[in-house]
């Protein structure tokens, strides 16, 4: 009876030219942890949008009487009116962001269809608010052109584009890339209204102080919005960060 070496596991054969084959590398024994990506809290981020589109309202708002140089009867609901559109619109967008993680054709949608809701949305706020005033408050015209569904279609298509391009702009995730953005789409559409509003305008009814400041004011809230976008996702990445950290 001949003795039997214990099996051992089989190395993989290995061919050689006549030259010494080192042998295989080993992992370090000290390798760098695997770092998990920043989970930033959904909640969290829609309420600094919420509160952050509340601020931009009162901006917009704070902007256009600053360009009227007056402080119009009917600020009031010029301001809640601002404030609906901004909160919906930006709260709209996040969530379509987050919910899709970050898709742009649903960012897209998002905006086409949320849009005209918030548009419809800060009318009737606004005309709620200036109907319960008296005097010239609650007789103040709220537009005069473009009309209500011309309006509403406008931005529609506007903040598809928007949406679409912004979401590829968070992929950057820099200030610079929302504002490449939202000042060119802010302008060209402000632009349009202006000269949409000058054209249908009576020439006794024209106030082309008046136009210029709704054209900054609508600028400003597009340009604004993306810097909500932008501002509340870093704000939370910093804090996620922040608390990765001290842990």
């Amino acid at each position: 009876m001949t003795d039997t070496a214990p099996l051992t596991p089989a190395s993989p054969a290995v061919e050689t030219t006549g030259a010494s084959v080192a042998p295989a590398s080993s992992p370090p024994a000290h390798a760098a942890p695997v770092v998990a990506p920043l989970k930033i809290p959904l909640a969290a981020t829609l309420l600094r949008v919420a509160w952050m589109s509340i601020v931009l309202g009162l901006f917009v708002q704070a902007t256009v009487m600053l360009v009227q140089a007056t402080w119009p009867a009917s600020w009031a609901s010029e301001l809640l009116g601002k404030i609906t559109w901004s909160v919906f619109i930006c709260t709209a967008l996040a969530i379509a962001s987050a919910a899709s993680k970050a898709a742009p054709g649903m960012v897209g949608l998002m905006g086409l269809m949320a849009a005209p809701v918030s548009v419809a949305a800060a009318r009737t706020v606004q005309k709620t608010v200036a109907g319960g005033m008296s005097g010239a408050a609650a007789a103040a015209p709220i537009v005069v052109a473009p009309g209500p569904w011309e309006l509403a279609i406008l931005k529609g298509v506007q903040y598809a584009i928007f949406g679409w391009l912004i979401c590829r702009a968070q992929r950057k995730g820099t200030l610079k890339a929302h504002l490449a953005v939202s000042v060119p789409i802010g302008v060209a559409f402000a632009v349009y209204i202006v000269c949409r509003a000058w054209a249908t305008t009576p020439p006794d009814m024209l106030k082309p102080l008046g136009l210029i400041a709704r054209g900054v004011g609508d600028a400003s809230a597009t340009v604004g919005c993306s810097v909500v976008l932008w501002a509340a996702v870093a704000l939370a990445a910093a804090k996620s960060a922040a608390g990765r950290a001290s842990a």
